[in-house]
């Protein structure tokens, strides 16, 4: 009983953070507003995308694929998700003056956590994603009992994704805000264009699909 709810523990750790080091949209969305406002917004943007992938992993968990399966849903959503990483993308910019100092930007932590939720939530890719790394983790590690011990999993899996999210707002984010107002210009002008190309390559995606 103890070994397997440290299996799941460790399991779902690991795969917490590593989704979350591998979520480069929520990344650069989470980088750029750190620069707009300010490292707890960043990791407000983190928290709320670790929010919806552990909702689809719960889903995942649950079995309830089937529920998911219209296909004028997934289509719906599919297009909302690309458009909301084209229009943020857009919106910084188009923003004068750059990123604002985090020290003067008011930061909306509500605000920052819909953001992040949203580009997740609006990609029901992402569930059906989850259904297969569940398959698979249920598959080649069943010392852990996934299915039995899904709290603990589920549970540690949000740990492990914060952890990244607590990293990146507070040491990445630490040093590129001491650089100077324009290569911070510069750098938000850059993120905002690979959000802008990120939401075009999902929208024709979308056309091909």
């Amino acid at each position: 009983m103890t070994l397997r709810f440290l299996r799941a523990a460790e399991l779902g750790t690991l795969t917490g953070f590593v989704a979350s080091v591998l979520g480069w949209q929520i990344n650069l969305v989470a980088i750029q507003q750190g620069l707009e406002r300010g490292r707890r917004a960043a990791f407000s943007v983190g928290f709320g995308a670790a929010t919806g992938d552990f909702l689809f992993l719960a889903a995942a968990l649950a079995g309830i694929a089937p529920l998911a399966s219209h296909s004028w849903i997934q289509h719906g959503m599919k297009w909302i998700g690309a458009s909301v990483i084209l229009l943020i993308g857009i919106r910084f910019l188009l923003q004068p003056g750059g990123p604002a100092s985090p020290k003067r930007a008011r930061h909306h932590p509500a605000k920052s956590f819909l953001l992040g939720f949203l580009i997740v939530i609006t990609n029901p890719l992402l569930f059906f994603v989850w259904v297969g790394v569940i398959s698979f983790l249920v598959t080649h590690f069943q010392e852990a009992s996934l299915l039995e011990e899904r709290r603990v999993f589920l549970g540690t899996f949000l740990a492990g994704a914060l952890v990244w999210f607590l990293f990146l707002s507070r040491a990445l984010l630490h040093g590129v805000t001491k650089w100077g107002k324009e290569r911070l210009e510069l750098l938000s002008r850059i993120f905002s264009l690979l959000l802008i190309a990120a939401g075009i390559f999902l929208i024709l995606e979308n056309f091909w699909s």
